[in-house]
């Protein structure tokens, strides 16, 4: 069995469209996006450290999320690289290790 990862695009929300085209080129269909309206809607879970990526901490952000191989991961990250490069943005490969379901 393939190691998942975690990956994680934080931008800015006019930059969206460019990560999902990113995804979307490298074979990615399932994701999630998650619109907050600056970093005091992440303080939750102590996200702050990991999402600073902005002068302005009110202005509006996007998460683009999705688990995938590590070979894909870093085609993202390169991808993200060179599309990118003249904005702010922050990317995230997080080891997943271990899925428990609880049932209800």
């Amino acid at each position: 069995m393939d190691n998942k990862f975690l990956v994680k695009a934080i931008v800015k929300k006019n930059d969206v469209g460019k990560v999902i085209n990113i995804m979307a080129l490298n074979g990615i269909t399932g994701f999630y996006v998650k619109y907050c309206k600056g970093l005091d809607e992440l303080k939750e879970g102590n996200y702050v450290k990991s999402y600073n990526i902005l002068n302005d901490k009110r202005e509006d952000l996007a998460i683009v999320g999705t688990v995938v191989s590590k070979k894909t991961a870093n085609k993202i990250e390169m991808d993200l690289k060179e599309k990118l490069k003249n904005e702010e943005w922050k990317f995230l490969i997080v080891p997943v290790l271990k899925v428990k379901v609880n049932r209800v």
